[in-house]
């Protein structure tokens, strides 16, 4: 149950976050999709794709925070 509330807990504030970047201008095709946190016993979920390297992990927190 926990699990649960901490994923749509986690789905509704990433919706958040894409609103505001809406709403600051942002286009439609630069928002990042719409976050779907995999439940216990869910088998739809894809598997995970683990970053090849440290680079990989960069870029993504720099598409999503930009250059820090």
């Amino acid at each position: 149950m926990s699990i649960e509330l901490l994923a749509q807990c986690a789905e509704i504030l990433h919706a958040l976050y894409r609103s505001h970047l809406s709403a600051n201008g942002v286009s439609k095709h630069e928002l990042p999709h719409p976050l779907r946190v995999p439940r216990p016993g869910d088998q739809t979920a894809a598997p995970r794709r683990r970053a090849a390297t440290s680079e990989d992990v960069r870029s993504v927190i720099e598409n999503a925070w930009g250059p820090g």
